[in-house]
């Protein structure tokens, strides 16, 4: 029996008799949630609909990236691939990292240093 079939017994035979029937998502049971954690009462269609026009405008800038880095790219995903492995586009030492932070033009100077710990945050909690 493969794990796919195992996990699938599973969930029909002993976890499915212990979930609640009623639904788990939707607006009847996330606005009260929602005013509770927010103390306002939202508008969720509206929320929902700024969350997909904000991640749209996301995924445009994400693609204005892409195609600098290459044109021909069909997914995010190769991009991202191809950034991995390129020389070009690593940083390699701590001193090579700061004289990229502080000659960008995109990261004004006040804020570089803020970008290095954060950097090192996730530097030590991937180690």
């Amino acid at each position: 029996m493969s794990r796919r079939h195992e996990t699938a017994t599973w969930l029909r035979e002993k976890y499915l008799s212990k979930t609640n029937p009623n639904d788990a998502v939707g607006e009847k049971r996330y606005a009260p949630w929602a005013s509770y954690y927010t103390g306002a009462t939202l508008d969720l269609r509206a929320t929902y609909e700024w969350g997909l026009q904000d991640l749209a405008q996301i995924n445009e800038r994400m693609w204005r990236v892409a195609r600098k880095i290459n044109p021909d790219a069909k997914t995010l995903r190769q991009v991202a691939d191809e950034l991995e492995v390129d020389p070009k586009y690593q940083i390699v030492g701590v001193e090579t990292l700061l004289e990229k932070l502080q000659s960008s033009p995109q990261i004004p100077s006040k804020h570089w240093m803020v970008c290095i710990s954060i950097l090192i945050r996730e530097l030590i909690f991937v180690m």
